[in-house]
């Protein structure tokens, strides 16, 4: 499967994973990090927002270029 297969299918995941459990009934866990923000990433664009509680637990053990990257992800897609 190619990159955009791949891409595809996972928002096929994302979309089932809501219409079987409702969107007050899942959320996206969020460190910051890359992987989760591709998830979160995937989120908003198959539905064009974040129709799901996003969770985020601060360890306090992240870089202070972190911690600017999520107060600027935060903002531009209000989270």
């Amino acid at each position: 499967m190619n990159f955009n297969g791949k891409v595809e299918r996972s928002k096929d995941v994302i979309k089932k994973a809501i219409e079987e459990f409702g969107n007050d009934r899942i959320a996206a866990a969020w460190t910051g990090g890359k992987d989760s923000t591709v998830v979160l990433g995937l989120v908003r664009e198959t539905f064009n927002e974040i129709p799901i509680p996003v969770v985020f637990v601060d360890t306090s053990v992240k870089f202070k270029e972190t911690y600017e990257f999520i107060d600027r992800i935060k903002k531009e897609w209000n989270l």
